[in-house]
């Protein structure tokens, strides 16, 4: 049963959705520009969103399921900051392919928004709990809709390399704040990764069956 959240944390869950799931999109109005950057065409540059996409629904498969395992508020702080320094290194990356792939690995950590659903959905109060984790979701759909629009204005006035800078920065501060605002939350699955993974692929198959 869930204790409850208060405000200031709801608040924060959703401001957290909102920033970071904008780092699997900042790169989309600035393809153009990396084009230019690395010396290569808009087919190839189109592969940076994608390699990031990639990432990303890999770290949903192999990362998210650790919520179940470990204490929530360490993975998100722990995937926070780590695709915040990724991100800070994009902008170093000194060929295409070197951003493709630090891009794939930034996305597969950059998973704490689906993490921070089932964790308010888990912590939050049972009559509150369909509003809490609405809240929440609207986080990653504003994110989504807004990091497109900031990429643009902070790469116009202050550079594309700023956007990935802005980008990390902002993650590794929400990842320091996350100690102070989320509760810590007791692990619900005792068995290891394997047998966490094995029940995960029971639980989408037979999601999928239906």
């Amino acid at each position: 049963m869930g204790k409850g959240l208060s405000r200031s944390q709801v608040f924060f869950m959703t401001l957290t959705c909102i920033l970071v799931v904008g780092n699997m999109y900042y790169n989309q109005p600035l393809l153009g520009i990396l084009a230019r950057e690395f010396g290569v065409t808009e087919s190839k540059v189109s592969l940076i969103p994608a390699f990031t996409l990639i990432g990303y629904a890999l770290g949903i498969l192999l990362l998210v399921p650790l919520g179940d395992m470990i204490e929530r508020r360490k993975l998100i702080q722990g995937s926070m900051t780590m695709a915040g320094l990724l991100a800070i290194a994009l902008p170093f990356s000194p060929t295409l392919g070197v951003f493709c792939a630090v891009s794939c690995v930034m996305g597969f950590f950059n998973v704490s928004q689906s993490v921070l659903i089932p964790f308010a959905a888990n912590l939050a109060k049972p009559e509150e709990r369909g509003k809490v984790v609405g809240i929440v979701l609207s986080g990653i759909l504003i994110g989504s809709l807004m990091a497109r629009t900031l990429a643009g204005f902070i790469a116009q006035y202050f550079g594309w390399k700023t956007v990935f800078i802005f980008a990390g920065s902002v993650s590794l501060i929400l990842s320091v704040v996350s100690q102070f605002v989320l509760p810590q939350s007791q692990p619900m699955f005792k068995g290891t990764y394997k047998d966490l993974m094995a029940s995960t692929t029971v639980r989408l198959l037979s999601l999928s069956a239906e």
